[in-house]
């Protein structure tokens, strides 16, 4: 049984934090070492898709997200409660793209509309429905990473300075 999924992506420019996806990419080593429930999946490894589409037979109970893709993971992959972090951040501009993540009336396509672009995660809207915590795109992981940022940059100069 797959209780925990990290799914990450190693393409220049696409999502890359060592920051959001080390420390839990650890934990789930740890995890598997325990319980081979557990699984790490990146985006541009060949067996991606097929790993993916097994996943909507067995949802999981914690998954993050890491790829760079507005809306991949949809309810079909995450489990009635689920922890669900979202550390994606993509820009939509098409408007087929944002009408086939929110539905008529929402928010948030209204706030498309009327600018033209929406940020997103990696997760779809409809996750909320479904997921027992979801971190928010914008907002969510966005404080954390500025956070880290700003400690190793303090670490570095005190290194520096000796």
């Amino acid at each position: 049984m797959l209780t925990a999924l990290v799914l990450l992506s190693a393409a220049p420019g696409e999502a890359q934090s060592p920051i959001a996806q080390e420390p839990v990419a650890q934990q789930v080593l740890v995890l598997q070492s325990v319980d081979r429930g557990n699984l790490i999946l990146d985006y541009f490894t060949n067996n991606f898709r097929v790993e993916l589409d097994r996943l909507v037979t067995r949802p999981v109970n914690f998954l993050q997200i890491t790829v760079g893709r507005a809306g991949l993971v949809t309810r079909d992959f995450v489990k009635p409660g689920a922890t669900v972090i979202d550390v994606g951040m993509n820009r939509v501009t098409d408007p087929a793209v944002a009408a086939q993540l929110f539905p008529a009336g929402h928010a948030r396509l209204a706030s498309f509309q009327a600018k033209g672009s929406v940020l997103v995660g990696d997760v779809h809207p409809e996750v909320w429905d479904v997921a027992g915590a979801l971190t928010p795109v914008p907002g969510g992981v966005g404080p954390l990473t500025i956070t880290m940022l700003m400690r190793n940059t303090l670490s570095a100069a005190k290194q520096r300075v000796g």
